[in-house]
C-alpha cells in the first residue's frame, strides 16, 4: 500500500545486532567465557523504518563495564547504531550484557 517493501517487525535491530556481533571476538576482548554470559536488558529507539532489502550497517561500541557484588556481577554496557543504505539512522539500541563470576 504505497510503501518501499515490507516492514521489518521492531525487534528486528537486536537480530542484526546479534548477527553483526563476532560473540568469540567479542569474548576474547572481554576475557570472558560464553557460559558466563546473561542478557539483561533491551533499550529500542527507533527513527525511521526498515524495510525489506534495506541495507542496515551495525556500529557497536561499548559504553561502560560496571562491578557489582563484590566483582561476581558484571555489567558490560553497549550502545548500538543502525544506519540504512542512504546514511539515514534508523534506530539505536543499548544492551547490557551480564556476566555472572562464581
Amino acid at each position: 500500500a504505497g510503501l518501499p517493501g515490507l516492514l521489518a517487525p521492531p525487534t528486528f535491530p537486536f537480530m542484526l545486532e546479534i548477527d553483526a556481533l563476532d560473540l568469540v571476538a567479542f569474548m576474547s576482548l572481554l576475557g570472558e567465557s560464553l557460559e558466563k554470559l546473561l542478557h539483561g536488558e533491551e533499550n529500542f529507539k527507533y527513527f525511521a523504518p526498515i524495510y525489506a532489502g534495506d541495507k542496515i550497517t551495525v556500529c557497536k561500541k561499548i559504553t561502560d563495564i560496571i562491578d557489582k557484588k563484590e566483582g561476581t556481577l558484571q555489567f558490560v554496557i553497549s550502545e548500538n547504531t543502525f544506519t540504512n543504505q542512504a546514511g539515514e539512522i534508523v534506530a539505536e539500541t543499548r544492551t547490557n550484557y551480564v556476566f555472572h563470576h562464581k
